[in-house]
């Protein structure tokens, strides 16, 4: 079964230091994804587990997080359908702070996102921003080899593996007008 949001297993606690706490937090996880994730039309398949790592440090009054997500999916390619093994990396920051501090740290820093909390705890669970950033780091064109040939358009049969003999020549007769027109336009 495809995965549209986090499996509710899924959990990625910081437990957040004092924040007179100087030396930064630390952490890092490996999750088996055990269904495959489906989105922008595909179907990615996890080969290896997801590992998570994460530093966060206070800024007083916010707490900082960049992450780093590492994965190995398999994803059908774009233009032959065979499977093909990509490399996911992703780079993600995060400044956790309170609801009324919103505004104020949107003006301060534009790269990171901003996650509200209505207040603050001693241990927070990031599982929302782990799935967001694994999602954000799908790639949505994959290709088998940057030379792949694809699918012959009139047999469906794999071009890499050699041609199939097809007339690929010819063209949809209802296109005939913009060909002739593009004819008139070059003489």
């Amino acid at each position: 079964m495809s995965m549209t949001k986090p499996p509710a297993e899924w959990h990625f606690y910081l437990t957040l230091p004092d924040p007179s706490e100087t030396r930064p937090l630390s952490r890092e996880w490996e999750v088996e994804v055990k269904d495959t994730i489906a989105y922008a039309g595909l179907e990615y398949a996890f080969r290896l587990p997801l590992k998570v790592t994460i530093e966060g440090y206070w800024t007083k009054p916010h707490f900082f997080v960049s992450m780093n997500l590492d994965a190995t999916v398999e994803v059908p390619c774009a233009r032959c359908l065979e499977k093909s093994e990509v490399a996911i990396k992703g780079q993600f920051s995060y400044l956790y702070g309170l609801v009324s501090d919103q505004e104020e740290a949107s003006d301060e820093s534009e790269d990171e996102m901003f996650v509200a909390l209505h207040s603050w705890k001693s241990v927070i669970d990031i599982k929302d921003q782990v799935w967001e950033g694994l999602v954000l780091s799908l790639p949505e064109n994959v290709l088998c080899s940057k030379d792949c040939k694809g699918l012959c358009p009139v047999c469906g049969k794999n071009l890499n593996e050699g041609d199939c003999g097809c007339n690929r020549e010819s063209t949809d007769p209802r296109l005939d007008v913009l060909k002739k027109l593009s004819e008139d336009m070059k003489e």
